[in-house]
């Protein structure tokens, strides 16, 4: 367009690589960046279009924060092969593996003269959903104890989250707008309690036991929080309720839903490999499930529909939305998932 217009007031076209060429070729660029940069900033000016750290300054004009990653927790069982005379000490920080992913313990234990197993807390090395893992996959010692022959975990290791995204911090923060917090309202309980990042989900319930009384249900991610949590929660809560409002946060009631399906894949797509696709998928429905929520069928399939590979789903059971109370979430009971005798 440059040299469009000059040729039509100059009546020549200037040659790349005379000087007006090269002053025409250099000045074409600056304002081609300085145009991306003008874009650049209208989408950063509004939320529904900025992303990472504009974002974040968008949340915290709401006094929001983007949530961390948290590590995924559970417990290991340490054996050896037979009974021995000693104490054996499993020193904090031991590492073992499974899954691909290594974990370390988070106390000292020690196996007792005369027993065969002792069990020690234990955290992902690593942040994030990458650390939960199912029953019975870790079985490698990486950090070797003397007379300990053998690892395992007999349950889950559970509640390893991702660092929020930027859609899920927008949410949050769109919402923050829909219901402003006045210090009083349910927004404020709402608010003060989503903000720590343990906290997946939460109700605020007032009046549940009587005239000022609120009542807030909470949720970690696919687990209930620990004591130390809520009465973090509760001790925070404390210092900026109303005066003469009994505040009580607690746990919200779970509520299991067990799933029964039938996958039919795409023709030239791996049974197995589609199933652990749904699999993943119902794991992330379940992680989005808000207390209150109820379990929608027609949404819990359009999910898995959404998946490649997948030609046909059909529920089972339940046979009905699974409702929830207004203190109750759902979390996923028995999954089974079986092939699709297709005629």
């Amino acid at each position: 367009m440059m040299k469009t217009r000059y040729a039509e007031l100059a009546g020549f076209d200037p040659d790349d690589g005379s000087d007006v060429g090269i002053r025409m070729a250099v000045l074409s660029e600056q304002v081609a960046s300085l145009l991306e940069e003008c874009a650049q900033l209208r989408r950063e000016l509004f939320p529904a279009t900025a992303g990472g750290e504009s974002l974040e300054r968008h949340a915290e004009t709401r006094g929001l924060s983007r949530k961390g990653a948290l590590f995924a927790r559970g417990t290991l069982t340490f054996s050896r092969r037979s009974a021995g005379e000693e104490d054996l000490l499993i020193p904090q920080g031991t590492l073992v593996s499974g899954g691909g992913v290594e974990f370390a313990t988070d106390a000292a234990a020690t196996l007792a003269a005369g027993e065969l197993t002792v069990q020690a807390p234990a955290s992902a090395c690593t942040a994030g959903a990458g650390g939960n893992l199912a029953a019975n996959r870790i079985d490698t010692m990486v950090t070797p104890v003397v007379g300990i022959s053998g690892v395992q975990n007999p349950a889950p290791f559970t509640g390893g989250t991702d660092e929020e995204s930027d859609e899920q911090l927008r949410e949050r923060l769109f919402e923050s707008y829909r219901s402003v917090s006045n210090s009083t309202n349910s927004a404020f309980y709402y608010g003060e309690v989503t903000q720590h990042e343990f906290v997946a989900s939460a109700a605020v319930l007032p009046r549940v036991r009587g005239r000022g009384t609120v009542d807030i249900a909470v949720s970690g991610f696919l687990e209930d929080l620990p004591a130390g949590r809520v009465q973090q929660l509760q001790q925070s809560l404390a210092q900026k309720k109303e005066i003469n409002v009994d505040v009580l946060v607690k746990n919200a009631v779970e509520k299991r839903a067990d799933l029964s399906l039938l996958l039919d894949p795409m023709e030239n797509d791996s049974f197995e490999e589609v199933k652990a696709r749904c699999q993943a998928a119902l794991h992330d429905y379940f992680l989005s499930q808000q207390v209150g929520e109820s379990l929608m069928c027609a949404r819990l399939l359009a999910a898995l529909c959404a998946l490649e590979g997948v030609r046909n789903v059909t529920l089972l059971s339940p046979a009905a939305d699974v409702r929830a109370a207004a203190d109750e979430i759902i979390r996923p009971g028995e999954i089974a998932i079986a092939r699709m005798e297709v005629v």
